[in-house]
């Protein structure tokens, strides 16, 4: 009798836990001719959290092309036996942080700049030094915060190189094992009050493709790399413009604020605190989603080079759909009262595109909402027949390649770098 009971409380508890979770929309499409859109609530505005990054990644890819590259000039001249000045014009890398400065770091060692009598960046660079593992809040250090960074990261230079070259390495990139690099000095210069002089030498520091920075930004959800693209591209009032002349697209149907899905706090008409939230409707994102691909593939890419993979790639999608090995391809979300996914299922019926919303009283009800999730997706999967195997081999992820190192900008006014005696 205590043993039934005991369960009832149990079973109690456990459908009080998932009453508290709710779908606010679901809806699915066979990518054939002749299919058509199924699912509930397919045409109303919800929250989509992170969802968002798959949006934010199509109007880039569709404003920069998908092998856009961020290039950052650095301007170099030289001021006396063995010294230079440097200075650093930004291009809003998103992905501007230790593996870029130290890249930086090494291409002028390469060309023979060890010692810097003033290095001087502008305002158009994004600087965060820890990018790819803490991203959770975008952050805008000043310019004092950014300067103090350069100074204290160069004056740490022998400890903390070496994890950017082994991480380097195990990507096949080759970085010289040891850097030797001193500022006497590191401040601001605004891109107005830079002036080059006749012996500077301008050279461009490239980024990896786009893709390959939407790949990275969507698998483990980064949001601050998500609002500085997003802001590159114009921010709330251009993207407007730009889903409504490229889609037809209007408030109805599509509604942003940034571009990570994070809730910004703004104040009401009676001047009271509120949250304000991406929202959507679920067949708008099916529908951005097929143009995302369509995108892609006019330079033979495909969402799987530009959103996780499951069970394959490390990220958001991790350790809950691993036994869906290569057989999804998803962007997860949440914030507070929603917890979402959308992407693509391979089944042996073919390509099944599909978003999924659920409403969340608090952060308590995200897993019970992500496990409906995980289950909705696999009754998908059976629906059509059950799932299939796409071809992938994962990569690991740095902001710069073999093709990245320093490009000589070649003007006639510029002279070979040399030391003035």
């Amino acid at each position: 009798m205590k043993t039934l009971l005991s369960m009832s409380i149990m079973f109690g508890l456990f459908t009080l836990a998932h009453a508290k979770t709710s779908i606010n929309s679901m809806c699915y499409r066979l990518d054939q001719p002749g299919s058509n859109m199924q699912g509930e609530h397919v045409g109303e505005l919800f929250e989509i959290a992170s969802v968002s990054k798959v949006v934010t990644s199509y109007w880039a890819i569709r404003a920069l092309d998908p092998n856009f590259k961020f290039s950052t000039h650095i301007h170099i001249t030289p001021v006396g036996s063995h010294f230079f000045d440097v200075h650093i014009q930004g291009s809003h890398d998103p992905f501007w942080g230790r593996e870029m400065t130290h890249f930086l770091f090494a291409q002028l060692n390469k060309i023979g700049v060890h010692e810097i009598r003033k290095l001087t960046f502008d305002e158009n660079l994004i600087f965060r030094w820890s990018v790819i593992s803490n991203y959770i809040d975008p952050i805008n250090p000043s310019f004092q915060e950014i300067a103090e960074a350069f100074h204290n990261h160069l004056k740490n230079l022998p400890k903390e190189y070496p994890k950017t070259h082994s991480e380097a390495a195990l990507l096949g990139l080759y970085l010289p094992k040891m850097l030797s690099l001193k500022a006497q000095s590191v401040a601001y210069l605004s891109s107005f009050d830079f002036k080059e002089e006749s012996q500077t030498v301008t050279y461009a520091l490239q980024s990896v493709p786009l893709y390959r920075y939407l790949k990275e930004m969507n698998s483990v959800s980064n949001n601050h790399v998500a609002d500085h693209l997003f802001n590159y591209l114009g921010g709330p009032e251009k993207f407007k413009d730009f889903i409504q002349q490229d889609m037809n697209l209007n408030s109805k149907d599509i509604q942003f604020i940034n571009g990570s899905g994070n809730s910004l706090t703004g104040i009401n008409e009676n001047g009271e605190s509120v949250k304000e939230y991406n929202k959507a409707s679920c067949d708008t994102m099916l529908r951005i989603l097929f143009k995302v691909r369509a995108q892609l593939k006019k330079f033979g890419l495909d969402l799987k080079d530009v959103m996780a993979v499951a069970g394959t790639d490390e990220g958001t999608l991790k350790p809950r759909y691993d036994s869906l090995r290569n057989s999804l391809v998803a962007k997860t979300g949440t914030v507070d009262p929603a917890v979402t996914l959308a992407g693509v299922i391979s089944t042996t019926q073919g390509n099944v595109y599909f978003g999924i919303f659920m409403e969340t009283e608090s952060s308590a009800d995200w897993s019970n909402a992500r496990d409906d999730i995980r289950q909705k997706v696999i009754e998908l999967m059976a629906q059509f027949g059950g799932r299939r195997s796409i071809s992938y081999r994962t990569r690991g992820f740095m902001p710069f390649d073999q093709d990245s190192g320093m490009i000589r900008e070649i003007r006639q006014s510029q002279t070979q770098i040399k030391p003035k005696p």
